[in-house]
């Protein structure tokens, strides 16, 4: 072709849009791979040890959730309760003790999950089943159920992240 053409790089200042753009994905990653490894195996290891009275603590949960979304109300402190109930069905306290440790971490994670448009729909739906699979003892069914939850998480934040931080 012709013409001049430059072949330097070129100076602006992208940093902090960089900056922004990794914080904003570190936001999402971090959270998510950390519930990705953890409360699968969480949930794994409470449908082999659940209780009646935790499985009723559950449902109680499951109840007010339903009760809640249906007067247009969130839902996320119950979620950190349902997860919290799974983790002390683990009959390991040192599983609850990260749990509980984590949550702080975790809260933005739920907050914007659940901001998005039908994130407390799609949690508490996520919750029935793996309550199903808790209620049944199936740890290969609560493993699959809470993983696809925390994937379904990812896709509500991501979905939070373009709708809200992006200025879209």
């Amino acid at each position: 072709g012709e013409g001049t053409f430059r072949t330097g790089a070129v100076n602006f200042e992208a940093t902090p849009l960089i900056k922004a753009i990794t914080n904003m994905e570190r936001q999402v990653r971090e959270p998510i791979q950390v519930r990705r490894v953890i409360e699968p195996q969480l949930a794994r290891l409470a449908a082999q040890h659940i209780t009646d009275e935790q499985l009723e603590e559950l449902r109680n949960i499951l109840r007010r959730q339903e009760e809640r979304l249906k007067n247009g109300q969130d839902i996320i402190d119950l979620d950190k309760e349902f997860h919290h109930t799974i983790a002390k069905a683990t009959d390991n306290n040192i599983f609850v003790g990260m749990l509980e440790a984590l949550n702080n971490t975790l809260a933005d994670t739920r907050i914007k999950s659940n901001m998005t448009h039908g994130g407390g729909q799609r949690g508490y739906a996520a919750h029935k089943n793996i309550f199903a699979a808790l209620e049944s003892h199936d740890p290969d069914k609560a493993e699959a159920e809470t993983y696809d939850h925390i994937m379904g998480v990812e896709r509500s934040m991501l979905r939070y992240f373009a709708e809200h931080e992006t200025g879209k």
